[in-house]
């Protein structure tokens, strides 16, 4: 097997899951929560599979010696990094981002699959690689459940609106988005108890509150969900198009996760600042026109801070490389 790595294979033809792409998306999403599975496949197959032939061509000239398998496991390895740096820091820590982020992710593990299925023979660019996404994300049971499903979905621009508020449907919207991103729902291939199924919609909920008060909790809880959900995806993907034989069984090591270190680093200090701000005021039983509250309100501002500093760095730096 060659030992070319597939980072350059990704420069040809880039429509990558950037921000314009999730946002796109989104704006489709909230206006229909209800059918963002189907609204998924059919806007991925148009936007992401152009690219994905050339993708393919060069990782084959770049590992010539690799077979369909070996090249699968290399995709899986690039799918695992770029779900994480697109989906964890892409939308960033606060929660009104949340939702660019997750859908940012799902098009990088979109990506992914497609490119695991060009591999072993199927063009990404066929219709019916949208049935076959609804399948292996487990949206549907069976190819013709999604066919009807994608046939009765109605078209992005024929007016459709949300049945109910906004807020409602981005709750919707992050609960469903959750659910295809593998956050919390079980491993198809390795089977997983009610336990912990019970347990990630649990961590998910701890994060959401823990993070409006120390937002870059987020980012090891992202990078490190994203990484469990994309392995099981790759490992479906492997299942569905190469069979029991040939499916890939990826290993599970924390320690893989990209950027981990440093996104825990972040987050201790996030939380940190919120907890010995407290600790300080509360022991010098500082106050503000008499009241305590005002400080306490301060402390979290002080976090706050923190987080939207990051997102301007990041965003510098992320406009720094699609300008360079």
């Amino acid at each position: 097997m060659g030992t070319g790595t597939t980072a350059s294979a990704d420069s040809p033809n880039k429509p990558r899951p950037n921000r314009e792409l999730a946002r796109m998306l989104l704006r489709i999403a909230v206006r229909d929560p209800r059918h963002l599975p189907e609204n998924l496949a059919g806007f991925s197959l148009r936007m992401l599979s152009p690219a994905v032939p050339a993708y393919v061509a060069e990782l084959r000239r770049q590992n010539p010696e690799a077979n369909a398998r070996e090249l699968e496991r290399l995709i899986a390895r690039q799918g695992l990094r770029e779900t994480s740096r697109e989906g964890g820091f892409v939308g960033g820590p606060f929660m009104v981002l949340v939702p660019v982020a997750f859908i940012t992710a799902l098009l990088a593990q979109i990506k992914m699959l497609l490119r695991m299925a060009a591999v072993t023979g199927h063009d990404p660019r066929e219709p019916q690689r949208a049935a076959e996404i609804l399948v292996i994300l487990g949206v549907h049971r069976t190819l013709d459940q999604a066919v009807a499903a994608l046939r009765a979905t109605p078209p992005v621009d024929s007016g459709t609106r949300a049945e109910r508020s906004v807020v409602f449907a981005m709750a919707d919207l992050i609960r469903r988005m959750a659910k295809l991103l593998g956050l919390v729902t079980p491993a198809a291939v390795t089977a997983v108890s009610w336990l912990v199924h019970l347990g990630r919609w649990l961590l998910l909920g701890l994060a959401l509150l823990v993070g409006t008060v120390a937002p870059l909790i987020w980012l090891p809880y992202l990078s490190m969900s994203y990484y469990r959900g994309t392995i099981e995806l790759a490992e479906r993907v492997s299942l569905f198009y190469s069979g029991p034989e040939g499916a890939l069984h990826l290993p599970r090591r924390t320690v893989d996760v990209p950027g981990l270190a440093a996104a825990l680093l972040r987050a201790a200090v996030s939380l940190a600042v919120v907890i010995a701000g407290l600790v300080v005021f509360l022991a010098l039983d500082v106050r503000i026109a008499g009241h305590k509250w005002p400080v306490l309100l301060l402390t979290l501002l002080i976090s706050l801070a923190i987080g939207l500093l990051w997102c301007v760095r990041r965003a510098r730096r992320w406009h720094d490389e699609k300008t360079s």
